[in-house]
């Protein structure tokens, strides 16, 4: 009886094991890619009060992070701290970002985080540096 045994090059077996050794650095420039994209039409579609207001300086962007729990590579884009408003009181940035979002009992809701988070845009953002990573770093094994 025959037998037959394949295994594929060691250069091959090679390029695997150095972009599964990329693969964490290479998708939190990814995912850091899509959250700029975010981050500016978040930036474009605030109101114009928050334009006029000082509360702007108070949207970041957090550092790219690992989730424990399932390993999901993330980056959140949000409303943090303090700032001082129109009234001269200081006040919490989120709250304020939250009551235009969703409203309240005497604000009428005007949502322009959710509208900003156009995910045909983001994704093409993160693909096109995916893209311009594994050419940048295929380049480097030749």
């Amino acid at each position: 009886m025959g037998k037959f045994e394949t295994a594929l090059p060691y250069v091959i077996t090679k390029e695997f094991e150095e972009l599964y050794r990329f693969s964490p650095e290479m998708y939190g420039e990814v995912v850091k890619a899509g959250g700029k994209v975010a981050y500016e039409t978040v930036k474009a579609n605030a109101p114009a009060s928050f334009k006029k207001s000082n509360i702007m300086n108070k949207l970041k962007m957090t550092k790219v992070y690992k989730t424990p729990s399932d390993g999901a590579i993330n980056v959140k884009i949000g409303f943090y701290g303090y700032f001082i408003n129109h009234n001269k009181k200081v006040t919490p940035a989120p709250l304020v970002a939250n009551v235009f979002e969703y409203g309240s009992f005497k604000f009428p809701k005007r949502p322009f985080f959710r509208r900003s988070m156009r995910s045909r845009q983001i994704i093409v953002a993160m693909m096109n540096k995916e893209q311009e990573l594994l050419k940048k770093h295929i380049k480097s094994w030749n």
